[in-house]
């Protein structure tokens, strides 16, 4: 509902700065809190899901946010064009934030509790640390 009705009072603002993923996989009031914390900085943000992640759709954006959530199913939602899409967007010197999930899918490797998990590489190679470590305790 809260995407909706943001499209509806949307019509006739200035275009998006920022795209915050609410696809399959993402948590959505993680999405919502980052959008909301975002505007109320004066930062204006486009809900972006699947069918927004193509070239031309991202372009527009200084920085896409892939929120919390699932990042197995942030990575299917995505699809491989949309995963394509966000790296090219990178390599073109946007910024791509990801936080928790999001961070995971852009690494190459995941190393958790004792054990190695190889994730899709989304970002080019040289603009990220070849890994994420999480600390628990």
């Amino acid at each position: 509902k809260w995407i909706v009705a943001r499209l509806r009072r949307r019509n006739g603002q200035e275009p998006a700065a920022v795209g915050v993923v609410a696809d399959a996989g993402v948590w959505h009031l993680g999405a919502r809190s980052i959008v909301e914390a975002l505007e109320s900085a004066s930062i204006r943000c486009r809900v972006l899901d699947r069918s927004c992640l193509t070239e031309e759709q991202l372009e527009p954006f200084e920085a896409i946010v892939m929120p919390g959530g699932w990042s197995v199913f942030q990575r299917a939602a995505a699809g491989k064009e949309g995963l394509d899409a966000i790296r090219g967007f990178v390599e073109k010197g946007g910024t791509y934030l990801g936080v928790c999930a999001g961070a995971y899918l852009a690494a190459k490797e995941v190393r958790w509790q004792g054990g190695t998990y190889p994730y899709p590489l989304i970002l080019p190679e040289g603009l990220q640390k070849p890994s994420v470590r999480l600390v628990t305790q």
